[in-house]
């Protein structure tokens, strides 16, 4: 016969879904870099995800949703200075 033992609060593994599906999507990033010479500067300014595309990914298991909706249009503007 054999005895089974009881671990008290140990984690019981639990069955994961089956992760979801998104559709194809396209995102184009615009970076524009250069450098300031006379001022001994560097600076980037840029637009993620130019066409404002609407798409998902899909995430790890951790996460209780099948899918997760990623940002729209963002910008970036970085200025540096070497003094």
């Amino acid at each position: 016969m054999r005895m089974s033992r009881v671990i008290p609060n140990a984690a019981l593994p639990v069955a994961c879904p089956a992760q979801g599906r998104t559709t194809t999507g396209v995102v184009w990033d615009l970076v524009l870099t250069g450098a300031i010479e006379r001022f001994d500067a560097n600076y980037a300014f840029g637009i993620y995800n130019l066409m404002d595309w609407q798409y998902d990914t899909v995430p790890s298991t951790e996460y209780a949703q099948r899918t997760i909706r990623q940002r729209p249009r963002s910008a970036l503007a970085s200025l540096s200075l070497k003094f």
